[in-house]
């Protein structure tokens, strides 16, 4: 989903409805929290008890890490995007005059010149587009290195359903008796 998803977004124009918008975040959305919930629940399950929070504590900081680190992707393949793309969009404006403004569009002069250029919005937007392919290329990846790991049923067997809600002196678990 988080594949399918970023790719979806990576078709986004100056002039994608909202409704394709929406649909298309509610995807991507809907596939990365998948992505981040999955690994703690399955850890959970294959590591003994006294090894969960160690485990949970990689976990953590790989979402964090890999955060920073395709976050620093992403912006470098956006700035280098609109290097190559404004020339094309945009003739006779200069890219690191943009990349500059990009910062700054919702300010009077950044949104003057984006509306006096559809070639700069254009060329943003295609930029933007090839981070998405970046991102839907790390779903895919991130999908096969999960087929790797296996397939387990993770659900409660009966038996281990009684032995939860009994406990060791024959009481119910919850009240301590």
């Amino acid at each position: 989903m988080l594949a399918v998803g970023s790719g979806l977004i990576s078709t986004y124009s100056p002039t994608t409805p909202l409704k394709t918008w929406v649909a298309y975040q509610i995807l991507l959305g809907f596939g990365r929290g998948i992505g981040m919930q999955m690994p703690i629940i399955a850890l959970q399950h294959f590591l003994p008890e006294k090894d969960i929070s160690v485990g949970t504590s990689f976990i953590m900081f790989g979402h964090t890490m890999g955060g920073a680190v395709f976050l620093s992707i992403a912006q470098t393949i956006f700035v280098s995007g609109l290097r190559a793309l404004v020339p094309v969009y945009s003739p006779g404006t200069d890219p690191e005059t943009v990349i500059q403004i990009q910062v700054q569009v919702h300010q009077a002069a950044g949104g003057e010149l984006l509306a006096a250029s559809g070639g700069v919005l254009m060329a943003i937007s295609k930029s933007i587009s090839r981070v998405f392919y970046m991102t839907a290329g790390a779903g895919v990846g991130a999908f096969v290195f999960a087929l790797g790991i296996g397939w387990r049923d993770i659900r409660k067997t009966k038996l281990e359903h009684e032995r939860g809600l009994i406990g060791e002196g024959g009481g119910d678990a919850t009240s301590g008796g």
